[in-house]
């Protein structure tokens, strides 16, 4: 695997476990009610999906690079979200998806997602 590949599947790794300690640190102080249990599983997928896609990074693949594509987009979504309620956290939120997708598209990363 070229390094930029590693690299996207290191980013994919932390994105999923900050994505899921702030859904269970989210659940625990607010309670595990349906209403907070709805909004954890709507915020926690982007996460858990990326986990799961960096497991399978190594074997390549035009759909795995769009996956990773889209799960970067909708972590980019959450952090524009955040800045348009006015939550300057939303700036840092923004660091991971465009890291991931700057690895991503490198032509190294093309080529072996592509090949």
């Amino acid at each position: 695997m070229p390094t930029s590949v590693r690299t996207v599947r290191v980013l994919l790794y932390v994105g999923g476990a900050i994505t899921l300690l702030t859904t269970l640190g989210f659940l625990v102080s607010e309670g595990f009610t349906a209403e907070n249990i709805g909004q954890a599983i709507w915020v926690a997928w982007p996460g858990t999906v990326g986990l799961v896609i960096a497991r399978k990074v190594h074997t390549g693949g035009r759909r795995r690079y769009w996956l990773i594509v889209v799960v970067a987009a909708f972590w980019m979504l959450g952090a524009l979200g955040s800045l348009g309620q006015g939550d300057p956290r939303g700036i840092t939120g923004l660091i991971l998806p465009i890291a991931t997708l700057v690895a991503l598209t490198r032509r190294t990363s093309r080529d072996f997602f592509y090949r």
